[in-house]
């Protein structure tokens, strides 16, 4: 599984690449948005992000398609699986996979 919100995903996802085509046999890679960070927390005082997490929901957001892009042109070697309940980004990945066809 690969999570979006983290800046460390397309470097995630080149191991993935990587490792399945060292493997000869495709690998099933899920790509999810995960949890962006918010400034709630059980600390009122918390503002901070996280080390290693996009501080906006826009940062997953365009990971997200940018990484769904990237699994699809791997298609050979990697099965994706979309989890997502944004239609924008699930467009985005139709329509690339619908471009490959």
């Amino acid at each position: 599984m690969i999570q979006a919100y983290l800046k460390s995903a397309d470097q995630d996802l080149e191991r993935l690449l990587s490792l399945s085509q060292k493997r000869g046999t495709p690998l099933t890679v899920r790509l999810v948005k995960g949890a962006y960070w918010t400034t709630k927390s059980s600390k009122p005082d918390c503002t901070a992000t996280p080390a290693g997490l996009h501080p906006k929901k826009a940062g997953p957001d365009a990971s997200y398609e940018r990484l769904a892009r990237r699994l699809l042109d791997h298609r050979a070697t990697i099965h994706a699986a979309f989890g997502t309940h944004n239609l924008r980004t699930l467009c985005v990945a139709l329509a690339h996979a619908e471009s490959l066809a």
